[in-house]
Order: structure tokens, then sequence, then C-alpha cells
């Protein structure tokens, strides 16, 4: 092909010419490179492989002041192993050499588990920052492009964890098994069938027996254990992730309770490791800590530190709220409606494994444990006729009820209270209970109140100093009395977006947890009431417990009178907090209604109005989840939330039209639905252990005590390890530490709390050596200058730190420095 002469002369032009017209080129696609590269910047500082563990650090900034990077995504290889929050951390250094004080937390620290399949050998990795709004942004790696990870055998544990996976799977279909088949079982092994339903409960018995031999828990405590570069533990993980809005769980009750199973000696009373002055451990609520103590008698989940080794008694923490819920609502429903076994267990089954149950890591189902416990017991008491039934009933009467005193949460116990209070009131009118009240079992009656009243004197004389503390400090102690009538309808039945929000939820107003709520159907229920009393067939417990609904709907939406809320101590309880009295006498109330109510043929005109009720129950629901914040819905999916109306629809027609098999069956597959993954499932630690003297080679030796900067995370997980600190979570105030800190106490209302005890490093005080902060109700922030603040104050010996800010701790005259090892440093306090 021949070039045309006309084009020939360009051909011909000077190559100064093709230069230019490239650089004009280049200067075009500048603003393509520019809006690439204007993401964000930073660095990888470190990479490191130990102990299974992948541990990076680094920093990483957004390109606008305004944006915030919320999440790091980890590929290793052609895989990618980890996305989501990271340990944030202040970087001076950052802040100073790119002249970007927005960029001073841009510090960020992550450690994760290297999965056993991950082949071994020289393995590329990127790390991508995330930032809240903007493209992603990968950052360069200072070390290497390839980080080495050892050939190591994890056969062992591929083999531990698919054996748990199939004993587990064939614990459930046992189970399962023998629901389906208890009649044909019990004939055929007691030649009667009447022992059905005992036969069952052994086999949920023998379900949680092989949890707990497992090592099986649901706790999110492995998320710590990872993020603690100097904590050592064998926690194997089995499926889902963790949950890290359970911190109540993961960085506060599961810790303390191993402090004090690694304490020397084990359970004190005051775990003398625990700040200065140690804290008192018997005021501990929801299941509590092992604490040598009379009280541990009514404390059940605490009983398997003394009966098994860490990784059993942490199985048995986590499992038997559930099952001991599950076994004791279960009956319940026995007492209220005899006869139906099967139905009475899904019932109870649909409660355990509700939304709100499951959302705040099964503490609703051990506070809902004991008053189920004392209905039971005070039932049979009344109703056994021999002697040690009698006895027996009292014993467990008087010991449920101190445990249900021990929960220390006034907000769960009254409502449930008060449910209870409805129920035994509307059964005794059913079964005329009063009439069997004499002298003996009035007897019986003193004797569990006795028992009680020892347990609970025994635990208030020695948890007395503790508890007018906590009375008298600023958060909770004081705390006004609550007069209800905040809630609105929509944040009510915030529960219809659970299926969604449960399992991911950022929003500035909620979270996870309190996002959690039931599957109310209260304008079917209505109807079905107005049903049953046109039918005649209402009971007495079916109208106590509607008043008893009456009245926290009122009270949640209305409110009551001041001298009702005291003296009733319903001013206890915040609004929000009586879902779950709520949640279960309503489950009660439809369970009792869709079985008085007979499943007679519907006319036209009954199904259609049946059908309008549900549909405007559907619309209702449907008006109100649009009424909550953007934030909330913005992640529902349309068809999702058409499935759960659908399904709601379903359940509320099945109730009116007296359909209890559709209603039992459709509830539990909605709940099951939607908390099926909210738990990670994993085989618990069979030691927790810190690695210090290991990492520095240097004698940091048991009686040291640690304080931690800027992150108070390592705090608890080197407590639950065995060692001393000197921050971290306590429920009042460490009296030694503030004096010092304190000596006038012109900031007492600012740290006379509970709290989340903060030591942060900053460089905004000018001369000021520190400042006392409360940035939330519930955490103290002591603000410190580095290099001048007197570290002896705390009353600690060791200052273990973020190796960030190493160049303001190494100016500071009363430390020296150790060793730095996994992106920490750790310095001596020294006399100066």
């Amino acid at each position: 092909m021949h070039t045309s002469p006309a084009a020939r002369p360009l051909l011909n032009l000077p190559n100064v010419f093709y230069i230019t017209l490239i650089l004009l080129v280049m200067c075009l696609l500048s603003p393509c490179v520019s809006a690439a590269s204007n993401a964000g910047t930073g660095y990888v500082d470190s990479v490191k492989v130990a102990d299974n563990k992948l541990t990076l650090q680094g920093w990483a900034g957004a390109a606008a002041p305004a944006q915030q990077i919320v999440a790091m995504r980890i590929t290793l290889g052609n895989r990618q192993i980890y996305q989501g929050p990271f340990e944030r951390m202040q970087r001076p250094d950052v802040a100073k050499s790119t002249q970007r004080s927005d960029w001073l937390r841009s510090g960020w620290r992550i450690s994760i588990p290297i999965s056993d399949d991950m082949a071994p050998g020289n393995q590329p990795i990127l790390v991508t920052a995330i930032p809240d709004a903007g493209p992603h942004f990968d950052l360069p790696n200072s070390e290497s492009a390839a980080t080495q990870i050892p050939a190591s055998d994890h056969s062992n544990q591929k083999n531990l964890v698919r054996a748990t996976k199939a004993i587990l799977i064939f614990a459930l279909a046992f189970g399962l098994f023998v629901f389906v088949y208890a009649e044909k079982l019990s004939c055929a092994m007691l030649r009667t069938d009447s022992y059905a339903a005992q036969l069952f409960a052994g086999a949920v018995v023998l379900c949680f027996a092989s949890f707990v031999s497992l090592g099986l828990t649901g706790s999110s405590i492995n998320f710590g254990l990872k993020n603690t570069p100097f904590i050592s533990s064998d926690m194997v993980s089995i499926w889902g992730a963790e949950q890290p809005i359970r911190s109540d769980e993961w960085l506060v009750l599961t810790p303390l309770a191993i402090a004090q199973y690694n304490h020397q000696p084990a359970n004190p009373v005051i775990n003398t490791h625990h700040g200065e002055d140690g804290q008192n451990m018997l005021i501990v609520g929801m299941t509590g800590v092992p604490v040598a103590h009379v009280s541990q008698l009514a404390k059940p989940a605490t009983w398997g530190f003394y009966l098994f080794d860490l990784k059993r008694a942490l199985a048995w923490d986590w499992n038997l709220p559930l099952f001991g819920c599950l076994l004791a609502l279960w009956a319940v429903f026995c007492v209220l409606l005899p006869g139906r076994w099967r139905g009475n267990f899904i019932a109870s089954l649909i409660f355990s494994l509700s939304p709100y149950v499951v959302g705040w890591s099964l503490w609703p189902a051990y506070a809902t444990l004991f008053p189920c416990l004392v209905f039971l017991a005070f039932v049979g008491l009344l109703t056994s006729r021999a002697l040690l039934a009698k006895a027996t009933n009292s014993v467990v009467l008087g010991v449920a009820f101190a445990g249900f005193v021990f929960i220390l949460y006034p907000p769960w116990q009254v409502s449930l209270g008060y449910v209870f209070v409805a129920v035994t009131i509307g059964v005794a009118i059913r079964d005329q209970l009063y009439k069997k009240l004499d002298l003996i079992t009035l007897g019986f009656l003193f004797v569990s109140l006795t028992l009680g009243g020892i347990i609970v004197g025994l635990w208030w004389m020695d948890a007395k100093p503790a508890i007018e503390a906590m009375e008298n400090t600023v958060y909770p102690g004081q705390r006004t009395t609550v007069l209800g009538g905040n809630l609105s309808l929509p944040f009510i039945l915030r529960g219809f977006t659970n299926i969604q929000t449960l399992q991911q939820l950022s929003s500035p107003v909620s979270n996870q947890s309190e996002i959690a709520s039931f599957y109310y159907v209260l304008l079917p229920l209505l109807t079905a009431f107005l049903i049953a009393v046109r039918r005649r067939v209402l009971g007495a417990v079916e109208i106590s417990l509607a008043v008893f609904i009456a009245f926290t709907l009122t009270f949640m939406t209305v409110g009551i009178p001041e001298f009702l809320a005291k003296y009733s101590m319903w001013g206890r309880v915040p609004a929000n907090r009586a879902d779950l009295g709520l949640g279960l006498s309503t489950l009660i109330l439809a369970v009792m209604l869709v079985s008085r109510i007979a499943p007679k043929h519907l006319s036209n005109l009954g199904k259609l109005g049946a059908t309008l009720t549900c549909v405007v129950w559907a619309y209702v629901i449907y008006r109100s989840m649009h009424q909550l914040d953007e934030s909330i819905i913005s992640g529902l999916s349309s068809g999702v939330v058409l499935g759960v109306l659908m399904t709601t629809g379903a359940i509320g027609y099945s109730l009116i039209a007296g359909n209890r098999k559709d209603f039992l069956v459709l509830s539990l597959a909605l709940a099951v639905a939607t908390t099926a993954t909210m738990n990670p499932l994993s085989i618990a630690p069979k030691s927790i252990s810190n690695t210090i003297a290991d990492a520095s080679g240097i004698p940091i030796s048991s009686s040291d005590k640690i304080i931690t900067l800027n992150n108070m995370l390592p705090s608890m997980f080197l407590l639950a390890s065995g060692a001393r600190l000197h921050n971290g979570i306590y429920y009042y105030p460490q009296q030694s530490l503030w004096a010092a800190l304190d000596p006038k106490h012109e900031k007492t209302d600012v740290y006379n709390r509970y709290q989340h005890l903060f030591f942060t490093s900053t460089n905004e005080l000018g001369e000021e050596p520190f400042e006392i902060t409360t940035p939330q109700s519930d955490i103290v922030r002591v603000n410190i200058t580095a290099r001048r603040f007197d570290f002896r104050m705390t009353g600690a010996t060791i200052l273990a730190s973020p190796s960030s800010e190493d160049a303001e701790l190494m100016a500071n005259p009363g430390l020296r420095k150790l060793i730095s090892a996994d992106g920490w440093s750790w310095y001596r306090i020294s006399d100066r």
C-alpha cells in the first residue's frame, strides 16, 4: 500500500512535533490519571506471619478531609481473605510529613488467621483501602510484594473441623428423628407412649451435652483474640463470622470470665489483676463470671468453670442460656397448654431463636430462664402431693428467684417479672391453685423465700461496697425515673427489617443489637382475641396477658404517671427495653389463642375479613418500615421485604383462622431465616495466654502492672490471659487512679461512671500533660501528651503502645523502651 502524496509531508515533520503531540495527549489525559490518584494514599509498613496469623500494619488516608477509611480488603495470592473493620491508630508522623492534620488517625492494623487451605510458599499480597465515599485504592507494600506462608500441617485441625461438623449434623438429625418418632420410640422402649415428651427432652439434653463436649460456642471473642498480636489461643472457627457489635459479650463478659479462670488463685471475689484497686466480680450481671462464692449456686451459666476445662466451660456458658430457656419455656407452655408438647416446643424454639434474643448474645433467653423456673416451681409446689416433690420445688423456687435477682439488669427483670405475674395470676384463677394452699405448702413457700433470701443476702454482704459505688455513679447509677411514652410505632415494628439489618447495618441511629426485635402481629392478635371473646373460649390466662400487653404498649407509646412508674418499678425500664416482655407475652397469647380458636371452616365473609386484616397489618408494617431512618432501610431489598410481608400476612391469617400448625411452622421459619447466620460457630480455646516474654526476651514478670495506650481492646485480653492491667472496662471507678489524676476532685462527674477507660496520646493539649474527658456516657478518655505525661500516676510499671507513638514516648524521661514487636512497643515505667 502506498502513502498518498498529501500524507507524505506529515511523516516528514520534525521529531519535536511528535513530542509536542504526545505531551498534549498526556495533558488531556491527566485529569483521568489524577482522578485515580486522588482516591487516597497510604502504605503497608509491616507484614508478619506467626502462629498461623497474618498481621499487617500501616497507614491510609482518604483524599478529601471529609472522607474516612472505613474498611480494608486483604488479598493473598488470588484470594480475598478479609474485608472489614480494622484497629485504628494515631499516626502523628504521617500527619506531620504530609501536612494533613486530618490524617492523624490514619494508622491501621489487622491480624487475621491464615486459612487451612492456603498454599504454603511466596504469596503476593495486596491491601486495598475502602473509603466511605469515592473509589477504593491499593496500598504499596514497603517490605515486598510477596509474603512467605510457612508450610505447616493443618490436617489435624481440618479433621477436627470436619468431625465437629459431622457430629453437629448428626446431633441435630438425631433430635429431629426423636421429635418425629417419639411415641413409637417410647412404645418400643417403655411399652407406652406416655413418655414421648420426656424422651424428646432427653434428646435435647443429649444435644446440649454433645455441644459442650465438643466445645462449641457462638461467642465472638475471636474478634478480639485475632486483633491482639501478643495473645495466644487455639480457638478454631467452624463457620460464620464474629459479630463486632456484640462487644458487651466478647470485650467485657467473656474476657472477665476467662480472667477469673486464669487468676491465681482462681475465681476471686476481688480480681486484683483488674485495676490498681481490683474489681469486685460479684456485680457482673447477665450470665455473670465464676466467683468462689455461695451465690454461684444461682448462676448456672458459670458452673462449667468449676466442672470442666476452659474449652468446655466457655461452651457451657454459651449454650446453657439457649438450651435452658428452650426447655424451661417449653415446660411453661406445657402447663398453659397441656397435651400439645410438639407445638409447645416449637413455640419455645420460636422465642429462643427470635432476632431479639439472638441479637443480644442469647442473654434475653438466660434472663427468661429464671422466671420460667420460678413459675414452674411455684405451680409444682402447689400441685404436688409428695413431700419430696414439694421440697424439691421449694429449693428450685428459692434458687431460681436468687438467680433472677443476679441478672442485675432491671429493664429486662421488671418487664419479664410482670409477664410471669400475669401468667401466674391467670393460671391460679384457671386452675384454682389458691385452693391448694395449706400449712405445709405455706411452710415450703417460706423455705423458698428463706433460701433465696439467704443466697441474695450473702451476696449482698460481699457485693455491698461495689453496689453502693455503682449506685453513686453518674452513669448508670443516677438514671432518672423513666415514664415511657417516647416510642413510635415504626420503632416498635423495627424488627421487620431484621432479616437484613441483623446481618449488617451501618447507621448513626442504630446498630445490629439495638435494631433487633420481634415479628409482631398485633392487629391479627387483636382480631383473634375478639374472635375468642365472641366464641366464649377466652380464659383467665389470655385475659391477664392481654391486660399486660395493653399496659406495655401504653407505657411504650403514651407513658405512665410518675407515681406509678416509681412504685411499680417500671420507672427502671427504658421504653425500648420493654420489647422483651412484649415479645414474650404476645407470643404466649398468640399460641394460646390459635390453640383455643377451633379450626372451623371459615365462611367466605370470614376469609375476606381475615385477609383484609392481614393486608392492613402488612400495609402498616410497610409504612412503618419506610418511616425509619434512611440509613436503616437503604440496604433493604424490595424482594426480601415483600417476602417478609407475605410471610407475616400468612402468619396473621393462620392465627385468625386457628391454624395452629401453619402459625407455628411459618413463625419458626421466619425466625430461623432471620437469625441462622447471625452466630459464628467456633470451638472454644483450651487456653488463652500472652506471649509478652516470648516476644521480648526480657523479664516482664507476673507482678508487673500494664497499661495500654491508644487502644483499650488489648487490655481486656491481656487481663484474660492472667496479666495485671490498669486500664480496661470497669463497673465503678478505680479510686486510687483518680485520686492521683484528680486529687482535688474537680472532674468527679467525668469519671464517676461505668467506664471503658482509654489513655490516648494527642498533640492538641499544648503545655498540659493530660486532660480527662467523657465523649460518651460509658467512655472515659485520658488524653495525654506522651512526652510529658508522668505514667507513674497510673500505678502501672509497664506501658504497651502502638509503635507509631515511639517518637513521642522515647522523649519521655520516665520511660525506658524494652522492645518493639508485632507493631507494639513495650516500655518500663521507671522512677525518675
